[in-house]
């Protein structure tokens, strides 16, 4: 993944949100940061008891969080992108946590979901969705 933190902020979906994402691309905020092959993923230090987890699938980017945020990427993806490619040596090779396993997997399904659904797609089916674009 080779973004430049400008590409980073422009997937925030207003600029209030990707500036309290800046503001979380620090060290002191996260904990567990990890990465492999498919995903990265840390722990974010809210107001409450426990902290966030954030993720990113690296094959999007898509974004994932336990906050209570409607916005796509919320501050904490944000922050954690960030945080990633600026000190990437900080996310060590892990094993992936368990939600961010489960959720990579559930990703994986609905694509295959959708991929099976275009390819049993009749020519009628094909040719009427074309003429409705």
């Amino acid at each position: 993944m080779n973004y430049t933190a400008e590409q980073v902020l422009a997937l925030s979906p207003n600029p209030g949100n990707a500036k309290r994402g800046k503001s979380l691309a620090t060290l002191a905020k996260w904990g567990n940061l990890g990465e492999d092959e498919h995903a990265i993923w840390g722990e974010c230090k809210g107001s409450g008891k426990k902290p966030y987890y954030a993720g990113i699938d690296k094959n999007g980017p898509a974004f994932k969080c336990s906050c209570p945020s409607r916005e796509f990427p919320c501050k904490h993806g944000i922050g954690l992108f960030l945080l990633f490619i600026s000190q990437q040596d900080q996310f060590g090779s892990h094993t992936q946590p368990d939600w961010i396993q489960a959720w990579l997997e559930k990703r994986a399904a609905t694509v295959e979901r959708k991929q099976q659904k275009q390819q049993d797609r009749t020519p009628e089916q094909i040719a009427k969705s074309d003429a409705a674009k």
